[in-house]
C-alpha cells in the first residue's frame, strides 16, 4: 500500500531526503509531494538564510564525497585555515564571521552572497570597511565566530611600527585600528612625530627605510648632502637645523618643513646675513647644530685676531663679528690686545751678590707693537714676557750687594728695563717701564738692619749733643768776658735772675733795706 504526503517548503527552505537513512536528494519548494513507503522516508529541513551556515560533520563529509554533483549544485563549501577568517556578506552587509580552521556549508540560494577570506598573518589589521561593519554588530558576530580582536588608537602626531617576529609589516598613522593577534605575535612600537626634526640621523630608522621603502614612502622626507653642501632646514620659514656635508637622514613629512642646500668652499666665511641668524639661537636643536658646525668669534676694539685652521694661521681679523663652517677642521682665533698693559712680577726670591735673600715685587708696563710677529713667534706672549722680566730681575739683583740695591732703587729699575727690552722687542713687544714696588728682607736681616740703623742714629744724636754743648760753652765763655769788663751789665743780669727767682716764691723777706740787698749782692765800683 502506497502512502502519499505533501510537504510544503518555503522559498527560503531546503531539505535533505533520506530513505531507510540513506541520502536520496536535496529537495526545494518545487518538490510538493513525496511518496513515503511504510514510513521509511525522512527529511531534514534547513533555513537557506541562516548565515551561520551548516557546520561540517563527518556524515556531511561522507555525503559530499559520495554525492559531489548533488551537493555542489546547491551548497558552497567554505574552509578556513589556522591563519584565515571568513567574512560573510549579503548585499554588502556583514552577516557573519567564520573563525580559523573551520569548514561550513552555505546555500547557493542565498541572494547576493559574498564570502571574503583574510589571512590574519599577512593582513593582521582589518580594512576600514570591515572594521566599521564589525562595529555595528560586534558582539553577536564576534561571539558567534569565537574570535577576539585588539584595538589600537593613535592620536595626533603619532605613528606605530608593527613588527611580527622582528620583521616590520606595517606603518600606521593617526586613527583607530582593529587587528587579529590570537597568539600575541605582534609587537607595536609607538613613535611620537610631534617634532618632525627630532629623528634626524637615526641609524635604526634609516635601516628600516632601506629595508622597507614602500612602507615609509608616505611618512618620511629623505635627504642627502654632498661633500661641499650644507643643508639648512626651515620650519615655517624659521631656521631649525643645520645638516653637515656628506650626510644622509630622514624627517617626518611636514608641509611646513623644507630644506635649502648651499655650497661652500674650503675656509669660506659664512655670509653675514646667515651668520647673524646663527648668533645665539634660542631653539635647542639649532643651538646644538650651531655648536657642532659653526665657529663664530667677536673681535673687540683695540684688538687684532688671527684665524687658525688646523693650527695654521689663515688671516688677520680686525674689529667685527665673524663665522665659518667647521666641517672636518679645528678652528680657533687668537686675539692680541693692542692697548698698553701692566704686569706684576710678585714674590721673587733672589740672592744678592753678598748672598742676602730678598723677596722683590716688580711692576711693568708693556704693549704689543707687532701682532703678526707675536702670533708667529710666540705660543703665549704674556707668559714669555713674564719669564723674561723674571730673568732680567734675577740677573740685575745677583750682581749687586744689598747696600747698592737699597741705596738706589731707580738704578735697579733701569737695569731691568734695559736687559728685558732688548730681548722682547725682537718678538714684537715694547717694554715701556719697570719699577720695583717692594723689597722684602728676611726676618733676621730686618733685625740686623734695625740695629745698624739704631746705632747710626745714636751716634748721630751723640755728635749733635756734643756739638751743641761745645757751642753753648763757647757762648757762655763769651758772655763772661763781656760781663767781666762791664759791671753795669753784670748788675742787670743779677737783677734779671733775682726777678725770675722772686716770680717763683710767695714770700720774700728783705733785711737791711734795698740798699743792703743790692750791696750784698754786688759791689759796685765807682
Amino acid at each position: 500500500m502506497f502512502i502519499t504526503k505533501k510537504i510544503m517548503l518555503s522559498e527560503t527552505e531546503r531539505a535533505f531526503l533520506f530513505k531507510n537513512q540513506r541520502f536520496q536528494k536535496i529537495i526545494s519548494q518545487e518538490s510538493i509531494r513525496l511518496w513515503f513507503f511504510h514510513k521509511k522516508c525522512q527529511i531534514q529541513t534547513f533555513d537557506v538564510m541562516d548565515f551561520q551556515g551548516i557546520p561540517m560533520t563527518q556524515k556531511l563529509q561522507m555525503l559530499l564525497t559520495l554525492y559531489p554533483d548533488e551537493f555542489n549544485a546547491h551548497l558552497i563549501s567554505l574552509t578556513t585555515t589556522e591563519n584565515e577568517i571568513a567574512l560573510i556578506y549579503q548585499n554588502g552587509q556583514l552577516q557573519n564571521m567564520i573563525g580559523q580552521s573551520k569548514q561550513v556549508l552555505f546555500w547557493k540560494a542565498i541572494p547576493d552572497l559574498e564570502i571574503k577570506k583574510y589571512n590574519t598573518v599577512e593582513h593582521p589589521f582589518l580594512p576600514y570597511a570591515v572594521d566599521q561593519a564589525i562595529r555595528k554588530t560586534e558582539s553577536p558576530i564576534l561571539k558567534a565566530a569565537g574570535l577576539k580582536t585588539k584595538t589600537l588608537t593613535l592620536g595626533q602626531d603619532k605613528l606605530a611600527f608593527v613588527f611580527k617576529e622582528e620583521q616590520l609589516i606595517q606603518v600606521l598613522n593617526t586613527g583607530l585600528y582593529r587587528f587579529w593577534d590570537q597568539s600575541n605575535t605582534l609587537n607595536l612600537e609607538i613613535i611620537d612625530i610631534a617634532n618632525p626634526l627630532m629623528i634626524g640621523y637615526n641609524p635604526r630608522l634609516l635601516s628600516l627605510v632601506d629595508t622597507y621603502p614602500t612602507l615609509f614612502q608616505d611618512f618620511i622626507l629623505e635627504w642627502t648632502t654632498a661633500s661641499n653642501e650644507v643643508g639648512l632646514v626651515y620650519e615655517k620659514h624659521i631656521l631649525k637645523d643645520i645638516i653637515s656635508p656628506s650626510k644622509r637622514g630622514v624627517y617626518w613629512q611636514n608641509q611646513a618643513l623644507n630644506m635649502t642646500k648651499i655650497t661652500f668652499e674650503e675656509g669660506q666665511e659664512i655670509e653675514p646675513k646667515l651668520a647673524r641668524a646663527l648668533r645665539q639661537p634660542r631653539d635647542l636643536l639649532l643651538q646644538e647644530a650651531v655648536k657642532n658646525t659653526v665657529f663664530a668669534v667677536d673681535i673687540s676694539d683695540q684688538h687684532i685676531g688671527f684665524l687658525m685652521r688646523d693650527d695654521t694661521i689663515q688671516q688677520a681679523l680686525t674689529k667685527g663679528h665673524y663665522a665659518w663652517w667647521t666641517f672636518n677642521h679645528k678652528m680657533a682665533v687668537k686675539q692680541i690686545d693692542l692697548r698698553l698693559q701692566t704686569m706684576d712680577i710678585s714674590g721673587q726670591e733672589i740672592l744678592t751678590k753678598d748672598r742676602v735673600s730678598l723677596r722683590i715685587n716688580l711692576f711693568a708696563t708693556w704693549q704689543v707693537v707687532d701682532a703678526a710677529k707675536v702670533i708667529e713667534m710666540l705660543t703665549d706672549h704674556i707668559d714669555y714676557l713674564y719669564r723674561e722680566l723674571q730673568l732680567a730681575l734675577r740677573t740685575v739683583v745677583s750682581t749687586k750687594t744689598l747696600d747698592e740695591l737699597l741705596e738706589d732703587k731707580n738704578l735697579l729699575n733701569q737695569d731691568v728695563l734695559n736687559i728685558a727690552s732688548k730681548k722682547i722687542m725682537s718678538f714684537g713687544i715694547a717694554l715701556k717701564s719697570t719699577g720695583v714696588k717692594d723689597v722684602i728682607l728676611p726676618g733676621e736681616m730686618k733685625d740686623i738692619l734695625a740695629k745698624v740703623v739704631e746705632a747710626q742714629k745714636i751716634a748721630e744724636a751723640n755728635l749733635i749733643k756734643r756739638r751743641e754743648e761745645t757751642q753753648a760753652t763757647r757762648s757762655l765763655h763769651n758772655t763772661a768776658k763781656v760781663m767781666e769788663n762791664n759791671p753795669t751789665l753784670l748788675r742787670l743780669k743779677e737783677l734779671e735772675v733775682l726777678e725770675k727767682i722772686t716770680s717763683k716764691i710767695s714770700n720774700l723777706n728783705v733785711y737791711g733795706g734795698l740798699d743792703g740787698v743790692l750791696n750784698d749782692l754786688v759791689k759796685l765800683r765807682n
